[in-house]
């Protein structure tokens, strides 16, 4: 029996330890008070714009844009400011969508860029609609790799012209909306779950000194695994960046800067919080071991019967010697 509750001790440590970043990370998205004004801030001072913009003249504008075998002045149209107003109003949209505050499908839209090319180039846009074919395609010096990332970009700009020069974000968006959903129904029920960890950690101790060591063994521990978070947070970027939702379109996949300047923020505000949560687990864990020590001289209480009952031998014996005395009396 002492080694299952060893180990139904220990498996309560490793949850509340593991489980603790965790937690935080979902109060973090959900109540941790980040505003759309926040984000446009942040995305705004990690130069995400400028090095859209500069991205996309340099080494897209040849492959995406192109009219009579030169390129058209993306420059003078995409400009960092122009990014910044369509993803400030993207955010404001996307918000409101995915906390619920409205039904409709939040979308980026180019319009005016599609009048603007239809008043100086008017033939481009039929150019800019043709998807090459295979022999097209063998006939042009590109290897077969190239030939294949030519024709899914021509394929992908073709939907987009049709669709008015419009992004539609609802599709991509929906696995974040849903996550959102689940996390305001998971985050009570992990915080009830940590509560009742450290509740039954104290009761299956049966001694102040073993309390103290096993919940200041849990503080440190979850103290520790915060620390590793903090440390492996660029990792931690790197993988969420790196996630099918972001990487399964070319031209979605331009806006990488922007996605990367909002994970980051988040990021950068968790471990803000994980540092503070994990020093105070620590200073805990150090209270929790010198109560351990002052402690040590503690056993387990000795529990008294309220209530002793005449066992069946005492009985017996009573009316024994009672008899015996009224035997006594009547032969004086």
């Amino acid at each position: 029996m002492p080694v299952m509750f060893k180990l139904m001790k220990l498996q309560l440590l490793l949850f509340f330890a593991l489980a603790t970043p965790i937690a935080l990370f979902f109060i973090i998205i959900l109540y941790a008070g980040i505003s759309t004004e926040d984000m446009k801030k942040a995305i705004s001072e990690s130069g995400a714009y400028p090095q859209l913009a500069e991205h996309l003249t340099k080494q897209e504008a040849n492959t995406l844009i192109i009219y009579n075998n030169s390129t058209v002045f993306v420059s003078k149209l995409l400009t960092p400011a122009y990014f910044k107003t369509k993803t400030e109003s993207a955010i404001d949209d996307s918000a409101d969508w995915i906390t619920g505050k409205t039904q409709t499908p939040p979308e980026v839209s180019f319009r005016e860029l599609k009048q603007e090319i239809q008043l100086e180039y008017p033939d481009l846009l039929s150019n800019i609609e043709h998807v090459p074919s295979k022999s097209e395609l063998q006939n042009s010096n590109l290897n077969v790799q190239d030939q294949a990332l030519y024709l899914e970009q021509a394929k992908q700009m073709a939907a987009f012209v049709n669709a008015d020069f419009t992004f539609s974000l609802g599709n991509k968006l929906e696995g974040i909306k849903l996550t959102y959903r689940i996390l305001q129904i998971v985050l009570p029920v992990i915080i009830v779950l940590l509560i009742c960890s450290i509740f039954f950690m104290t009761k299956l101790a049966n001694s102040p000194p073993l309390k103290y060591k096993w919940i200041g063994a849990t503080l440190m521990t979850s103290s520790i695994a915060g620390y590793g978070c903090i440390i492996f947070h660029p990792y931690i970027t790197a993988a969420i960046a790196g996630t099918q939702v972001i990487q399964e379109s070319t031209l979605f996949s331009l806006f990488l800067p922007i996605f990367i300047a909002i994970i980051n923020h988040y990021v950068e505000i968790y471990v803000g919080y994980q540092e503070i949560v994990s020093t105070v687990f620590l200073v805990c864990a150090a209270g929790c071991i010198l109560g351990a020590i002052l402690t040590r001289t503690q056993t387990v209480s000795t529990i008294k019967p309220i209530y002793e009952k005449v066992t069946y031998w005492e009985t017996p014996l009573k009316v024994m010697q009672t008899s015996h005395s009224a035997e006594s009396k009547e032969t004086k």
